[in-house]
């Protein structure tokens, strides 16, 4: 199974929710450049830029968790070759 095969079927079979993924996405807007360069200062942002900051974070760490339980798979199928007299 390629990493791709791997990771989509993890997403689909996870437990784990992803913040704001059913809303529409123009309530998660991206700062602009700048803004993510020199982040807030003293006013307050808004929901969507906090929406869309979340949403990114949980999509990224989803897409770690999948990468490590798929390293940690291939690892198990290379061990597995590797062992004495199960070959």
């Amino acid at each position: 199974m390629t990493k791709e095969e791997f990771t989509a079927q993890y997403k689909e079979n996870t437990d784990e929710l992803v913040w704001a993924s059913r809303c529409d996405p123009a309530e998660r807007q991206k700062p602009d450049a700048a803004r993510i360069v020199t982040g807030w200062t003293v006013e307050k942002p808004g929901h969507r830029l906090f929406n869309w900051l979340f949403h990114r974070s949980d999509t990224r760490i989803l897409e770690l968790e999948a990468t490590v339980a798929w390293l940690e798979a291939e690892l198990e199928e290379i061990r597995a070759l590797l062992r004495p007299g199960e070959n």
